[in-house]
């Protein structure tokens, strides 16, 4: 069985924005990490070369396939943010994605363009709820 690409790191969150082209996304990403750290309870890492996650879930399958995922996490892309951990904890208070303002579901992750519109305190009631489900 393959080995999951997606493994934490030694490698600095810091370092990492550092090298984030759009000014913007920076700063996303700084709130963001403030933000999923209050609600998870856990520090910023580095969860393969784009992934900055916070908390360790470890899963198992009825196939037997096994591993370990941040509880959330998101990655500053070209074209937005993509955030993974949530779709289970939006589901579960009854919400969808665009209940979060500008955004949308796609391959199991919320995806933003920015956090302008984005209802920040109800990301953190849903990141917080993702961490008590993996609790």
């Amino acid at each position: 069985m393959a080995a999951n690409k997606t493994v934490p790191t030694q490698a600095s969150v810091q370092e990492f924005l550092d090298q984030v082209d759009d000014v913007g996304r920076q700063q996303d990403s700084v709130k963001l990490i403030k933000l999923f750290a209050k609600a998870t309870g856990k520090k910023a890492t580095m969860w393969g070369p784009a992934i900055i996650g916070f908390g360790l879930h470890h899963y198992k399958y009825v196939s037997g396939r096994e591993g370990d995922q941040p509880v959330v996490s998101f990655s500053p892309r070209k074209a937005g943010i993509s955030i993974y951990g949530i779709s289970e904890a939006l589901s579960k208070l009854g919400l969808e994605a665009g209940d979060l303002g500008k955004a949308s579901t796609s391959g199991g992750c919320v995806r933003v363009k920015n956090l302008e519109g984005i209802d920040l305190p109800l990301l953190a009631k849903v990141a917080k709820e993702a961490a008590a489900i993996l609790k």
